[in-house]
């Protein structure tokens, strides 16, 4: 085959892929052959009361929120609000934490400012119980520095603090401040056995009244002794 023809054919073959791609552009942008049937297609920006404009096409049949009809908007709307409500009551925690990170990153700075004064109302951290968010260890050691008396107190709270406010890791050095031993080892579950070991304790003590008259005549054990009690050289010095 001689170079002439070469050229002839690739030539033709130009010819025809020019040919091709312009009858497939033309297709296209028939609107009337798309899909083989008649689908009208028009973008254009919509404006409503001079403040609202897009640029989303507008077509029939579409699945899309329609944006001019505000009834219609507000239905599906709330439609897809309850479908959503509905799958996120089926998902697990690490399903539903997926989504809200999806969901924040696709917020606006307006939008997080929202949470957070939801969170701020609903869910205020300056009436935060500390019980809650601290470690158990560190909710021990604040009420370390109560008394007997405020622990008891504290107990009345709520089943939680009941069950921090009784540990026998608070009411033991209560108790061997005193010289007051557990007569028994407490099971492996058991809780509350020092306090009850306490309250147990202070109601079997003797409890003396003071007077004024005896406290006058005999005094106190802090007053130290009294002058007449001195010897003359101690009450000289």
């Amino acid at each position: 085959m001689t170079s002439t023809a070469m050229a002839q054919l690739d030539a033709n073959m130009k010819t025809r892929l020019r040919h091709t791609q312009h009858s497939k552009l033309a297709i296209t942008l028939n609107d009337s052959k798309v899909l083989g049937r008649i689908t009208e297609m028009r973008t254009e920006k919509v404006r409503e009361s001079g403040k609202f404009s897009t640029n989303k096409m507008k077509t029939h049949n579409s699945a899309w929120t329609p944006v001019i009809n505000k009834a219609s908007n507000e239905q599906i709307f709330l439609e897809r609000r309850d479908l959503v409500s509905h799958w996120f009551d089926l998902w697990t925690d690490s399903q539903r934490k997926r989504f809200f990170d999806l969901i924040f990153r696709q917020c606006s700075r307006k939008q997080y400012k929202f949470v957070q004064d939801w969170f701020e109302e609903m869910v205020p951290l300056q009436h935060l119980d500390f019980t809650t968010v601290l470690p158990r260890f560190l909710a021990l050691y604040i009420f370390s520095f109560l008394e007997p008396k405020s622990l008891s107190r504290c107990a009345q709270v709520c089943w939680h603090w009941k069950f921090l406010s009784e540990q026998d890791v608070l009411w033991m050095p209560k108790c061997l401040k005193y010289g007051w031993f557990l007569p028994y080892t407490p099971a492996m579950h058991e809780y509350g056995s020092w306090k009850r070991h306490y309250v147990g304790c202070v109601l079997t003590l003797d409890y003396v009244t003071t007077n004024s008259a005896n406290n006058a005549l005999y005094g106190m054990r802090g007053d130290g002794p009294s002058q007449k009690d001195l010897t003359p050289a101690e009450s000289c010095m």
